[in-house]
């Protein structure tokens, strides 16, 4: 049953064919209930909520009825749940050409779940205009899709995905494109323009680190590999042993690990050394298998959800607040941060980035002595002054 705010509008003759347009919900999809005289009411969806456009087709709908008598058959139409189905099940490469791995597309059917509770499984694809796609944008972004407010960078994940269905759908498959029309083609996604990107500073990884063994025996590696080689959680939690060149100080970041499916091979940094030689110290030198094994499941790495808990916990006992809109991410924009003063092309191989624009454009942020440097026209060795910082919060911290 409808909702009594719910708009409607019916068009035709009293004791002729008549069509009616309505919404269950307010700002759902359109429905579209016919009655024809000595035949009854006959239901469906319109796939869309352009009320212009509902009152419309039923205004041709009763001239088709009154000039030829019936109504014409509609033509068969792919559905969204349909298209997200078949794509889920048989996408196997992301556009940049990478395996997609578990984790995508868990995100993708998220994605597909969020997308068809608004526009509906019976949605017609070729139905998907601009409009619409705009319509659920606003919609997400104030929380009238799943009950909870987004920001834009979530929108635009879900309206990727979309993109990606819509395009894989009109290829030719089997001699046949599954849709013929994609209206999104040409449709500009709307980014981000307040992005959160912190980072994290040299005295909250300190006491971090104080507190990190009461936590877990791992995590004190755990924060000193991914801060120290500036790559990504996942990237870290599935090292293994034999991954590690203790000997040579070298470290091989296996394709799998990657984001771009790329194997890197990259210098150790002594302090992870260090930290890594302590740890064969306590659980042998013939150490095997991951550096992070899972206790419940052997074979396994410790899962990303885990390791966040570690941290956020950590953070909780060592009473610092974590930065908002991040978790281990802020030790990789640190890493790259704390490295400006460097060649930008040894920087990205060093830190696992294949587009430097990234690295220039999400990662490395401005900060205050480089900025006054800049305005006070006069050099910088922006080392010395992170090591000047880092000793007067530990004095600090001290008094």
């Amino acid at each position: 049953m409808a909702h009594r705010k719910c708009w409607s509008k019916t068009v035709g003759a009293v004791r002729g064919t008549r069509a009616r347009v309505y919404e269950r919900e307010p700002g759902g999809t359109l429905q579209m209930s016919v009655w024809i005289a000595g035949q009854g009411e006959r239901r469906r969806s319109l796939g869309h909520n352009d009320r212009g456009r509902a009152v419309d087709e039923a205004k041709a709908i009763v001239t088709l009825r009154a000039t030829s008598g019936d109504i014409a058959p509609e033509p068969s139409q792919v559905t969204l749940g349909e298209l997200c189905e078949e794509y889920l099940a048989q996408a196997s490469h992301t556009r940049a050409g990478c395996l997609i791995s578990e984790a995508h597309r868990k995100s993708m059917a998220q994605s597909a779940v969020t997308l068809l509770r608004w526009f509906g499984h019976d949605c017609p694809a070729e139905s998907l205009t601009e409009t619409r796609v705009a319509a659920y944008a606003r919609a997400r972004r104030a929380g009238r899709v799943s009950r909870r407010a987004v920001r834009t960078r979530s929108v635009h994940g879900e309206l990727s995905f979309l993109k990606s269905v819509l395009k894989w759908a009109t290829r030719d498959t089997d001699g046949k494109p599954r849709i013929t029309r994609n209206l999104l083609a040409g449709y500009g996604l709307e980014r981000e323009r307040d992005p959160r990107r912190p980072a994290i500073d040299d005295h909250v990884v300190d006491r971090l680190l104080a507190v990190a063994p009461d936590i877990h025996p791992l995590l004190p590696l755990l924060i000193v590999l991914t801060g120290s080689t500036g790559r990504r959680l996942s990237s870290v939690l599935g090292l293994m042993w034999e991954d590690i060149d203790l000997t040579r100080r070298t470290v091989t970041w296996r394709a799998e690990l990657d984001k771009g499916r790329r194997t890197w091979v990259g210098p150790l940094p002594d302090r992870a050394a260090a930290t890594l030689l302590d740890r064969l110290g306590t659980i042998g030198l013939h150490a095997r298998g991951f550096l992070f094994p899972a206790r419940r499941k052997p074979g396994k790495s410790v899962s990303r959800h885990l390791a966040a808990d570690w941290l956020k916990k950590a953070y909780r006992t060592a009473n610092v607040a974590k930065p908002v809109g991040s978790l281990w991410h802020c030790f990789r924009r640190k890493w790259a941060t704390d490295r400006k003063n460097y060649p930008v092309v040894d920087v990205a191989a060093a830190g696992g980035w294949r587009d430097i624009r990234t690295l220039l454009t999400c990662y490395q942020q401005p900060d205050p002595d480089t900025m006054r440097a800049v305005v006070e026209r006069r050099p910088i060795d922006q080392k010395l002054t992170h090591e000047l910082t880092h000793l007067n919060h530990k004095q600090n911290g001290a008094a």
